[in-house]
């Protein structure tokens, strides 16, 4: 068995379980969607809108920073 097949089945398995990862979903949701904000913007500039997350796990990011206005694409493998 090649090693992204078991990395991808890892994954798959713990995906129904990524739900109990943050204690409070929304805080942390709004918190990191915060912390990216700021060092997008540092990095980058203010008028950066559009983000690819090409590896979004459980959209954490990704949720907060559309809350937050950005337009984004994210996809994960599992």
């Amino acid at each position: 068995m090649s090693s992204n097949v078991m990395i991808e089945g890892f994954y798959a398995n713990l995906a129904p379980y990524y739900k109990w990862l943050h204690t409070d979903w929304n805080a942390s949701v709004t918190q990191q969607a915060s912390i990216l904000d700021a060092v997008i913007r540092e990095v980058f500039g203010a008028s950066v809108r559009q983000i690819l997350d090409a590896a979004c796990g459980i959209g954490t990011q990704t949720l907060g920073l559309a809350e937050l206005g950005f337009c984004l694409t994210a996809s994960d493998i599992s």
